[in-house]
């Protein structure tokens, strides 16, 4: 038994540092390894029960204690130790993990009192709370993917909730992670925008997940941006699946912001020519960024109206 469990830890705490690239939906699927916490913790409980032989009238309460506490020091240890495999530290998972082990203890322990009316109600409850905190977020991740889908061609209309879900703050720094909402203060069509406050820090501004979205039926790429400052550069980034780090495998382009409305069209088959020499895959879109120079920031901009369509560029 205990060698079993033995290969069943090795395993499970192994893959954790098996670095891992999501290419598409990125909020979807580190949601969904984060949710994983749970499950894969409260087993990690369950695998360390066997190695503590407490004695005495509370023995299954003290071996359930320790392999608990066993678990936690896992989950913590393995968050301090990814970043040194390429994978990246989360507080979060840490509460995951300290959660999943609670309830793998908690339901070692009461297991053999499943006969009695009390404690099946207990398991029940604590069966439906933990499958609700791994599912809950995971599904609201995938009905934003859902959303995206339906509402294509257009990217970001914001006059749906959902909407401002698939845009996130642009940053690769930490001096400053910028915000974004939605906005009534500045809209080319319908009621709402979104509002970006591009903090100081590594090219901030506001990034789109598109998936692998299919922009090879379309002519024009359109957004409207309000710039209520004064005039500044602003630039554009388009990935595909095949985008890598490199700034040679991508679509860039420049724009100068004049201060009030920015009405910016785009023709597809630029977007497609890329601009270091590889073209795009057009059947591939996988991200959109619009962000400034960090010399510029802080800024804050409107944007509204992004999408697709096969409207000449006048």
């Amino acid at each position: 038994m205990k060698l079993l469990c033995s290969i069943g830890l090795i395993a499970l705490i192994g893959c954790f540092f098996v670095p891992v690239g999501i290419p598409v939906d990125v909020d979807f699927w580190r949601t969904f390894m984060d949710v994983m916490h749970l499950p894969v913790f409260a087993v990690v409980a369950g695998l360390f029960f066997p190695f503590f032989k407490a004695k005495g009238d509370d023995a299954r309460l003290r071996n359930c204690r320790n392999a608990f506490v066993a678990a936690c020091v896992v989950s913590i240890a393995i968050e301090l130790l990814q970043p040194f495999v390429g994978r990246s530290q989360s507080f979060l998972d840490q509460i995951y993990g300290i959660a999943g082990a609670a309830f793998g203890a908690g339901f070692i322990y009461l297991w053999p009192q499943r006969k009695e009316a009390t404690t099946v109600f207990m398991l029940i409850a604590a069966v439906i709370a933990a499958s609700a905190a791994v599912m809950g977020p995971p599904l609201r991740k995938y009905r934003t993917i859902e959303h995206r889908d339906a509402q294509f061609p257009l990217l970001g209309g914001f006059e749906d909730a959902e909407d401002l879900s698939l845009w996130r703050p642009n940053y690769f720094s930490f001096t400053g992670e910028g915000r974004y909402r939605v906005s009534t203060n500045y809209v080319s069509k319908g009621n709402f925008s979104q509002e970006v406050v591009a903090a100081v820090g590594g090219w901030p501004g506001v990034s789109f997940d598109a998936g692998d979205q299919d922009w090879s039926g379309y002519k024009t790429f359109a957004f409207d941006l309000f710039n209520p400052t004064s005039e500044h550069l602003m630039f554009l980034r388009i990935d595909d699946g095949a985008t890598t780090g490199s700034s040679s495998g991508r679509f860039d382009h420049e724009m100068f912001l004049k201060k009030g409305w920015n009405h910016v069209r785009l023709p597809v088959e630029e977007i497609q020519a890329g601009s270091k020499g590889r073209e795009l895959d057009l059947k591939v879109i996988r991200r959109v960024v619009l962000f400034i120079d960090s010399a510029f920031a802080p800024r804050t901009f409107f944007l509204d109206n992004v999408h697709l369509s096969n409207e000449p560029i006048e």
